[in-house]
């Protein structure tokens, strides 16, 4: 029998990005809209969801930099730099 969906029905959604990079990919395109809040909501997401990840802890912190909140950036900055 011909099937749409060979394997297991959990195989079908594997290469589906997580919510990380999901929030990632969104903060991204924020940031190169210049929408920093926008993306620095995204990039908090990120980094809840996988906060192992030192890239999401990178553009945390470059967001808020640019935000002039200069105390948090440097904490995730940090963080990204303690995973890396």
């Amino acid at each position: 029998m011909n099937c749409f969906f060979s394997g297991s029905f959990a195989d079908g959604f594997a290469s589906l990005p997580s919510r990380a990079e999901d929030a990632g990919l969104e903060g991204t395109a924020a940031l190169a809209m210049g929408e920093y809040e926008k993306a620095e909501s995204a990039f908090v997401r990120a980094t809840e969801a996988e906060p192992n990840r030192a890239d999401g802890w990178l553009l945390l912190g470059r967001t808020r930099n640019l935000r002039g909140r200069h105390a948090e950036a440097m904490e995730a900055l940090a963080r990204a730099t303690e995973l890396a």
